[in-house]
C-alpha cells in the first residue's frame, strides 16, 4: 500500500533571513508551548523529589532533571556573555 509508505524527511534550512537577529522569539507558540511543558514538568519532579523513599542517587537524579528543565527556560536570557546554565556552558565551551 503506497500510502502508507512514511516520505523520507529532507533535512531544512534554518538559517536565518538578513533581518533576523539570532535567538529565541518569546513571542512564538512552539516556545509558549515548550515553556509550558518545562513547567510542568518542574512541579512533577518537585513532587517527585518530595517523596522520603528515595535514595540519595535518586534525589541527585531529579535535581538533575530540574537544573536541566530551568536551564531550558533560561535560554532566551542567556546571551553570550552569560554561560551559567548546563546548556549554555556546553554551547560555549571553547568560544573565546
Amino acid at each position: 500500500m503506497w500510502f502508507l509508505k512514511k516520505k523520507k524527511q529532507l533535512p531544512f534550512d534554518a538559517a536565518l533571513n538578513d533581518d533576523q537577529e539570532p535567538g529565541i522569539n518569546i513571542f512564538s507558540p512552539t516556545w509558549k508551548s515548550i515553556r509550558a511543558w518545562a513547567v510542568v514538568e518542574i512541579e512533577d519532579a518537585k513532587e517527585r523529589n518530595c517523596s522520603t523513599k528515595r535514595t540519595e542517587v535518586e534525589t541527585a537524579v531529579i535535581r538533575g532533571e530540574i537544573r536541566k528543565l530551568k536551564d531550558l527556560l533560561e535560554l532566551p536570557t542567556n546571551r553570550a556573555g552569560n554561560t551559567s546554565g548546563i546548556l549554555n556552558t556546553a554551547f560555549t565551551a571553547g568560544k573565546e
